[in-house]
């Protein structure tokens, strides 16, 4: 579940390291940030609050620039995880209008707000992913439409179907090696509380 416990995937920094060097180089303030995070919640949402002043605020702020910021290698507890995410969907709704509610849908699920996924979709007429996502499907009838969803190139939605039956390793797969978002993977297995998880996408990219 989404415990308030810090996940230590990367312990000595080492991880961390070799992805950034295999990935975009973090600017120097992200690695400064990250040098800086104390232990525990309320040390990163302290840290959150300073890096990005309206993370809370109701625009939300994109995962693009918290990505270019580097949170997902820095942050630890499922709390601030939850807060980046939510914030990146809420961001996500904005730059949609009243357009598809489809790319607010992992940030959201990942930060535990399926309901707000559920209403998105009311909203938008769209009333089979609003009962999708507003309901309890059994493991496979949700990897059976994240299959789908992928198939038609919809690699977040996707992930978003598979955390709804309760895959959460296909969906940190999928963001991981499909979507080829590290970071954003990492966020969502430690949102999740998932510390082996977590650990696993480091592994995997490294």
């Amino acid at each position: 579940g989404g415990g308030g416990g810090s996940v230590n995937y990367d312990d000595d920094g080492a991880a961390a390291s070799s992805l950034s060097r295999r990935s975009a180089p973090l600017p120097l303030a992200a690695s400064l940030w990250a040098l800086r995070a104390t232990a525990g919640e309320g040390g990163e949402m302290a840290l959150l609050s300073t890096v990005f002043p309206h993370l809370s605020s109701p625009d939300g702020i994109s995962w693009e620039s918290m990505r270019a910021a580097g949170v997902g290698f820095w942050l630890k507890t499922p709390v601030a995880a939850q807060a980046v995410l939510a914030s990146a969907g809420r961001a996500a709704v904005r730059a949609a209008g009243s357009g598809d509610p489809g790319p607010a849908a992992v940030y959201y699920i990942a930060a535990g707000q399926r309901s707000r996924v559920s209403a998105l979709y009311k909203a938008a007429q769209e009333h089979r992913r609003a009962a999708f996502f507003g309901g309890t499907p059994s493991a496979e009838a949700a990897a059976k439409n994240g299959y789908a969803l992928l198939s038609k190139g919809q690699t977040g939605l996707a992930a978003a179907a598979f955390l709804v039956g309760g895959g959460k390793k296909e969906a940190v797969r999928l963001l991981a090696d499909r979507a080829r978002d590290v970071q954003l993977a990492l966020m969502v297995a430690v949102s999740l509380g998932d510390q082996a998880l977590a650990s696993s996408v480091v592994t995997a990219a490294c």
